[in-house]
């Protein structure tokens, strides 16, 4: 562990910044009080939670994010307040995307703009 007032207790699992704690097994809790109890989890964040039974999820940025226990492997990207409690979902409040957007080798353009005003 490294920075002040961290704790890393699950077995292979690793804290920096200050006051994180990183209970679950092969997990990673970084930044500012960010909480991390998922097995292969990891946040770095400001003050958010991977709560037990999240396995292989992660939180990267924003503030005061969580992860429920029943959300396994799903990701929150930036935010602040965001609850991920479906499984195999990513959590973002907006995304830009900047080459081609595609589901099932069909390109989601025409579907995202067909709805835009002008």
């Amino acid at each position: 562990s490294g920075g002040e007032n961290n704790t890393a207790s699950g077995n292979r699992s690793h804290a920096q910044g200050e006051n994180s704690i990183s209970f679950g097994e092969s997990s990673h809790a970084g930044g500012y009080g960010s909480n991390v109890r998922g097995n292969r989890s990891f946040a770095h964040s400001n003050g958010s939670v991977i709560e037990v039974g999240a396995v292989d999820s992660s939180i990267l940025g924003g503030s005061f994010n969580r992860i429920t226990q029943f959300a396994e492997r799903s990701t929150i990207l930036g935010g602040t307040g965001i609850i991920g409690s479906t499984p195999d979902t990513v959590y973002t409040p907006n995304i830009d995307v900047q080459g081609v957007m595609q589901s099932g080798g069909t390109d989601l353009y025409d579907i995202f703009t067909s709805n835009l005003q002008v």
